[in-house]
């Protein structure tokens, strides 16, 4: 993991061509930190709850559609 100090409108940057910029907006007296995400519509920026809950859903959605497909009573059934 890198550790990086930034104070306010302090920048970092991802990817080669600088794809991600981050820029801390506010450092807040409680400690908390406002971050400013800029990147191509592309790409997709989440919060971690919010990213590890969308691989849930997909994970579940993989798992039903193999389950659909893989369904031996639809072929026993013929259409019924």
């Amino acid at each position: 993991m890198l550790v990086l100090q930034r104070g306010e409108n302090g920048v970092v940057t991802i990817g080669h061509n600088a794809e991600v910029r981050i820029t801390v907006l506010e450092v807040r007296k409680n400690g908390s930190v406002r971050l400013g995400f800029e990147a191509d519509p592309s790409l997709p920026i989440h919060r971690l709850e919010v990213f590890e809950s969308i691989q849930r859903q997909k994970a579940a959605d993989a798992a039903m559609e193999r389950i659909e497909r893989d369904d031996p009573w639809e072929e026993r059934c013929d259409g019924c």
